[in-house]
């Protein structure tokens, strides 16, 4: 018994001098869209040399959608030309697989829609997110496009 009062003594004592610091949450509004963020998927372009992040943020009605799609690349000159970051627009219930091939991003999943009698339909969803990048500067812009059917590889 004498033993385990040691040990524990011991481990307080280590515990007690450590390096453990108190923080605080952060009351920066900046940091405030994080807690919406539900995965992070990291994708690098090597051929030109970007590097790819596709943010799923919750929000919504989670029965019907609700899965955000963010993008942001960051450019190979980043110290000259900021990161970019473009809400796509795109509001799916689940993402199921993210590839990419060239200058374009497949992103497959699900979406739900409501019929006419108000039943709740899960249908395959793609959506084909395409950037631009000239003489090695990023562009401002990028392409949505629905994809209908069966999705084929990503394509550049």
């Amino acid at each position: 018994m004498k033993r385990a009062a040691l040990v524990v003594w011991a481990l307080l004592v280590a515990v007690g001098t450590g390096n453990a610091a108190e923080i605080r949450a952060s009351a920066d509004p900046g940091y405030a869209r994080l807690d919406t963020i539900l995965t992070v998927t990291l994708l690098n372009d090597t051929e030109r040399e970007v590097a790819i992040r596709i943010f799923e943020t919750g929000g919504g009605d989670p029965a019907i959608n609700g899965d955000h799609i963010l993008l942001t690349i960051t450019p190979p000159d980043y110290q000259e030309q900021p990161s970019r970051t473009w809400e796509t627009g795109i509001n799916m219930n689940t993402v199921g697989k993210i590839t990419h091939k060239g200058t374009s991003i497949l992103i497959v999943g699900t979406e739900q829609t409501i019929d006419d009698a108000g039943k709740v339909r899960t249908v395959p969803a793609s959506f084909r997110v395409k950037y631009l990048m000239r003489d090695g500067k990023l562009g401002d812009r990028i392409e949505v496009l629905r994809e209908s059917g069966r999705p084929e590889p990503a394509d550049g």
